[in-house]
């Protein structure tokens, strides 16, 4: 049915061709121009008369003005009027005259005709050194030839320029009409007589030539056009196919599926819905379509821990806060059976912010719900138990791991003891072997006293707890060394020691006493200072003169390898200044039975 837009469109006639437009605008766009060129013409031709002029009275005022002075000054009147006649000759020059004091003594030409300006120059004579003047000479100047020149060139220019315009402006309308009104009514035709079932045939709009111009460009737009409507058209016709094909489809399975839905329209309070959405909460269709505030009754359907949640949102949703409210919701239906959906409210329209239709969609979920939580129950009490078993394996495995660490334990004990028996015992070999070749156990050759002594605190056996710092107190107080050096102590209140402590003491006698720079001593420092399970003891030597190198410890050897193997410590003898030396000795203070031998054998 044609719209008002419509009849008005073909009511339209063609009033007014372009061609005559374009040679209106052509001719008015010339004159203006060549009004424009012309004036400019004149102006500067006027300009030029004027600069001639002044050219030719400067001309006469150095021809003329010696010679008319001389005259003047002779009093010769047929030279003078000669000379006047002579000026007047001249383009434009109308009248001169000579005037002296007010006084015209020589005049020619009309005084009567108009000028158009005048000039004038002095006349003077010289007679010896002396000047005298005699006169002004004025010329008077008519611009009226100049100004018939203007007006004849002026007309030349205009009628020369309309006629130069006139045909320009009607070869170019030959030549629109003939390449563009032609082609451009063509296509007009076209296009009035354009329809959707005539959209591809198509008339031949270009030009045949190989050459492209505008005009080509804008047909082979249209064609393009033409063919992109036709391709849209069908591709809109079997989108429109596909759009009814598949509301088919989604309507059997919406059926299939059962799921139900509704239109609800706040302002006249009405509910829409299908025979499913009816079904699900177990009335009929026209029972929901012909009920007072619907909505309201749907709410009160509403139960469970989120009701209040639940209908806060939707409440949200009727005011127009939120446009989609969606969740799992438990319903009381008409029969008072308590059922689970999955619920959508979604505004489909809005009328001044707030819903003017609101679409409601119920999916039934209570097979889906029931199987859901007997699921989760059943998987809750699995892991419950497995939970449970693993706790059992873990603690089995813990016993398991602690009665096989225990037993590692007592046999690595068992091992150690009866190494370290064996040691003790070739130890106890070794020293009474000593005895036999040495019953007397003096007079011992080199360092073997001191060996003999190492084997024996090995070979016997020191138990019980001693006061360790104590014990270091009594040595130092009864020492020789007090006897040449300042021996000082820095040791805790006590420090107990279970085991080793004559071995102990034993290493650290023999650091200092057989130290062989005690003799460049001045001052001895010893200090105890004790960790978590160590104990540290530092030997300082201040010495009188400087050392550059370190003399050997005659037992280092001896006594490092006490150190590192009985008490699993180290020992360490260094110049920390040329005048201080430094001993360190660390020490475990439980002396567990190592678990390999330490003299090396099995």
């Amino acid at each position: 049915m044609p719209t008002a837009r419509t009849r008005k469109i073909s009511e339209i006639k063609l009033r007014s061709h372009i061609g005559t437009r374009l040679l209106s605008y052509l001719l008015l766009f010339s004159f203006i121009l060549s009004l424009i060129a012309s004036l400019y013409i004149l102006y500067a031709d006027y300009q030029r008369g004027l600069r001639t002029i002044d050219g030719t009275l400067e001309q006469l005022k150095l021809s003329y003005q010696q010679s008319i002075s001389y005259s003047l000054w002779n009093f010769d009147s047929k030279q003078l009027e000669a000379q006047l006649e002579g000026i007047l000759n001249f383009p434009g020059v109308v009248y001169v005259y000579i005037r002296d004091n007010n006084r015209i003594l020589q005049s020619a030409g009309d005084s009567h005709q108009p000028a158009s300006r005048e000039y004038s120059f002095e006349l003077t004579h010289q007679n010896g050194m002396r000047y005298y003047k005699l006169g002004r000479l004025f010329i008077h100047v008519d611009y009226s030839g100049l100004y018939e020149d203007l007006k004849y060139k002026a007309a030349t220019i205009l009628l020369t320029q309309f006629v130069k315009a006139l045909s320009v402006s009607v070869f170019f309308l030959f030549i629109v009409r003939v390449f563009f009104i032609r082609r451009l009514n063509a296509m007009s035709d076209w296009v009035k007589e354009l329809r959707l079932d005539n959209i591809e045939s198509i008339p031949e709009l270009r030009n045949a030539r190989e050459r492209c111009d505008e005009l080509d460009m804008v047909a082979l737009a249209l064609e393009r056009m033409s063919l992109s409507i036709s391709s849209e058209t069908k591709t809109r016709e079997q989108v429109q196919n596909n759009l009814l094909e598949t509301r088919e489809q989604l309507t059997i399975a919406i059926d299939n599926a059962m799921l139900g839905f509704a239109h609800y329209y706040p302002e006249s309070d009405q509910l829409e819905c299908n025979i499913h959405f009816a079904r699900h909460l177990s009335t009929t269709q026209h029972e929901l379509e012909t009920m007072t505030n619907p909505i309201e009754r749907f709410l009160l359907l509403i139960e469970g821990d989120r009701k209040a949640d639940q209908l806060d949102r939707i409440q949200q949703l009727l005011y127009g806060h939120i446009p989609r409210v969606h969740g799992e919701f438990s319903l009381r239906n008409f029969r008072n059976e308590k059922r689970f959906f999955d619920v959508t409210f979604q505004i489909l329209k809005y009328s001044e912010s707030r819903p003017k239709e609101v679409l409601i969609c119920i999916i039934d979920k209570t097979k889906e719900y029931t199987a859901r939580t007997t699921a989760q129950e059943l998987a809750a009490t699995l892991e419950k138990q497995v939970t449970k078993r693993t706790e059992e394996l873990y603690r089995e495995q813990q016993n398991a791991r602690d009665t096989i660490r225990q037993l590692t334990a007592e046999l690595n004990r068992v091992q150690n003891s009866v190494s370290h028996h064996n040691s003790v015992r070739f130890k106890e070999l070794l020293l009474q072997e000593i005895r036999d070749v040495y019953p007397d156990m003096t007079h011992l050759p080199g360092r073997l006293q001191d060996y003999t002594e190492y084997l024996r605190l090995c070979t016997e056996q020191q138990a019980g707890t001693v006061d360790f710092a104590k014990t270091v107190q009594s040595w130092l107080a009864t020492s020789p060394l007090q006897n040449s050096v300042a021996v000082s102590s820095r040791l805790p209140l006590s420090l107990i020691v279970s085991d080793a402590v004559q071995l102990r003491m034993f290493i650290i006698r023999r650091v200092t006493e057989e130290e062989p720079l005690q003799y460049q001593a001045q001052q001895l420092e010893v200090e105890l200072a004790t960790g978590v399970d160590r104990v540290d003891i530092t030997i300082t030597w201040q010495l009188s003169a400087g050392q550059e190198d370190l003399p050997p410890h005659p037992l280092f050897g001896l006594l490092e390898y006490a150190v590192c193997s009985r008490m699993r410590g180290e020992l360490e003898r260094r110049l920390l200044t040329p005048d201080t030396l430094v001993v360190t000795i660390s020490m475990a203070l439980d002396n567990q039975e190592p678990t390999t031998d330490p003299d090396g054998l099995s």
